[in-house]
């Protein structure tokens, strides 16, 4: 049929890797029964509405198994005919295939003979409700347009009659079953003048060069019922899903697609995989030879440079105004009744100019109000900037014999400080510091380990706990009167442009035979080595080590883009510590 036009856009290389497939793969109106489940991929243009021609070879990863594209290749060994696969062909495993044109090894033997199918089904008549298959199949699609319209189509199927795919074929057969689908747009727009390509290659480059950067890393998708619609974002799909499901009650996904009315039953199946970028031009010589001569420097530098000082907290200067990361993975544990978690308070980032000492105020509420706890935490003194101050605030919640937990907690931080009047002369200033509100944040404590959305209800039995360190934006206002607490509750407020807050949310541990939760108030006061072993204490790191969610929690608007490099700029300046703005004041004038 038509295929998609590439726009003139360039073309790389993206490998893609399937971990997992969990969830209720049969027991659906569709699917009644258990059989052989395989995955399906295509590339295709969500504008355009057509597929891209792609080409597909194995993954570069050997541990990695490009199951349709394996080849057998053939030597004689003493006159006899012996077949060698390529990758390990005979490895088993539930497999994935890949649609587009062959690529094979041009030092093969007699590449582009028979291809290697390997299949460990479920048996038939297995009755599970819930199954995990473990695929580690991938490949890597060669000549991808960067072009944010550009989707990775992902189609679960079960084959029909359990018959094993003929030799050479990559599509699906006329009796296959679609169990569910989902969608992956590769691309996201990358922020004007925040964090570049991750390497310097050819290729990062190139997609550089449309605005754009790969989203590699790890990612949990939520499968969608039949039929498909790969036209429609994959968030928008899932939502109308879930809206029709509501409307008829029912708890799961019922397809959105006109005239259809497929269902997808509890446990929602979820699909896990990988994506990674793949620099197809090699190394010149002058290239390699400049690789192992910075390996040899590396060497001999090795020890001077053990002998400095490692970044810190401290003494880490950014090279990134605002960095994108994706939103951590959903605990699998589900959070039990004596369960606790501590609430780490790191840093903030970027407070308007007239701010001198800060502090943060933090409020644990549910959401009629019912509040469960509080802490305040003022500037570390150590602070190198007053402007991205340091907190090291830590808070433990546990648990409370006279109620339950609830799972609709929400967590609110206040971020106050005194500031200058901006009103007055320059020398005037320091001598008429007020104190003011900087803005509010909120960040929810635990999660629907099916929607992954922060739960509604508070007789809701199974949560997670939103464990990960998170960047959360500041609005300038709080809640409104009467308003309900929850992680939405101040998206209508103005934003505090580029002030953003650092928190982390961490499980507490348990003992060792994970009867009792840990609590620092076991340790004797001032054994900060015993707490920290205990795993009781988790010590930030600096900002571009941290990874910090922040894609859901502070991605810039438009003004923000605009504003980051200046923000960054100033940071490279001569900046104000905190104890030398102590000092200046007189101790003895501050509160404690």
């Amino acid at each position: 049929g038509e295929l998609a036009n590439d726009m003139g856009a360039p073309r790389v290389a993206i490998q893609i890797k399937i971990d997992r497939v969990c969830g209720a793969l049969h027991g659906h109106g569709h699917v009644p029964r258990g059989g052989k489940v395989y995955v399906h991929m295509c590339i295709v243009d969500t504008r355009q509405k057509l597929k891209h021609a792609v080409v597909t070879a194995p993954h570069t990863d050997k541990t990695v198994i490009s199951t349709a594209l394996r080849i057998l290749t053939k030597r004689l060994d003493d006159g006899t005919e012996v077949w060698d696969s390529v990758q390990g062909a005979d490895v088993f495993n539930t497999r994935a295939i890949f649609e587009g044109d062959e690529e094979v090894d041009e030092d093969d033997d007699e590449a582009g003979g028979e291809k290697m199918v390997s299949v460990a089904p479920p048996e038939p008549d297995q009755e599970l409700e819930y199954a995990e298959l473990d695929y580690n199949d991938g490949c890597m699609f060669t000549n991808v347009p960067a072009r944010g319209e550009v989707a990775i189509v992902f189609k679960v199927y079960q084959e029909e009659h359990n018959t094993q795919m003929a030799s050479g074929d990559q599509r699906p057969g006329p009796g296959d079953v679609l169990i569910a689908w989902a969608t992956l747009r590769p691309f996201d727009k990358r922020p004007a003048g925040l964090k570049g390509p991750s390497n310097k290659t050819l290729q990062s480059s190139a997609i550089a060069e449309q605005g754009l950067k790969l989203k590699a890393g790890v990612f949990e998708i939520d499968l969608l019922a039949p039929p498909i619609d790969e036209w429609t974002p994959q968030g928008q799909a899932w939502s109308e899903q879930r809206k029709a499901a509501d409307m008829l009650t029912i708890d799961g996904l019922v397809s959105h697609v006109p005239g259809s009315a497929t269902i997808l039953n509890h446990p929602l199946p979820v699909m896990s995989i990988k994506v990674e970028g793949f620099e197809k031009e090699g190394p010149s010589l002058l290239g390699k030879l400049r690789a192992n001569a910075n390996k040899l420097v590396a060497g001999a530098m090795l020890k001077n440079i053990l002998a400095k000082k490692v970044d810190t907290i401290w003494n880490f200067r950014d090279s990134e105004a605002w960095i994108p990361c994706g939103d951590p993975p959903v605990a699998r544990d589900l959070f039990a009744a004596d369960d606790g978690f501590d609430i780490y308070i790191d840093a903030a980032r970027y407070l308007p100019d007239n701010v001198t000492l800060s502090a943060v105020q933090c409020f644990l509420t549910s959401k009629d109000m019912k509040p469960y706890g509080n802490t305040f935490k003022e500037i570390d003194l150590r602070s190198q900037s007053v402007m991205s101050p340091m907190y090291l605030g830590r808070k433990e919640f546990r648990r409370d014999p006279a109620r339950e937990w609830d799972p609709t907690l929400t967590l609110l931080f206040k971020i106050v400080a005194t500031e200058f009047d901006m009103a007055r002369a320059p020398a005037e200033r320091s001598q008429t510091l007020s104190l003011c509100n900087v803005g509010f944040a909120v960040l929810h404590v635990f999660v629907d380990p099916f929607t992954k959305q922060q739960p509604t209800s508070n007789t809701l039995r199974e949560y997670s706990l939103n464990e990960g360190a998170f960047q959360l934006s500041v609005h300038r206002k709080g809640l409104k009167p009467k308003e309900a607490m929850s992680n939405q509750a101040l998206l209508d407020e103005l934003r505090r442009f580029c002030t953003t807050l650092l928190v982390r949310l961490v499980k507490a541990p348990r003992t060792v035979d994970g009867l009792t939760t840990q609590s620092s108030k076991d340790y004797m006061l001032g054994r900060e080595d015993a707490v920290e072993k205990a795993g009781l204490l988790v010590r930030p790191k600096p900002y571009k080590q941290g990874r910090y969610s922040s894609d859901s929690y502070s991605t810039p608007l438009p003004i923000e883009e605009f504003l980051y490099p200046s923000r960054l700029l100033k940071d490279k300046l001569p900046l104000t510590c905190a104890a030398a703005l102590v000092d200046a004041r007189g101790g003895s004038r501050l509160s404690p």
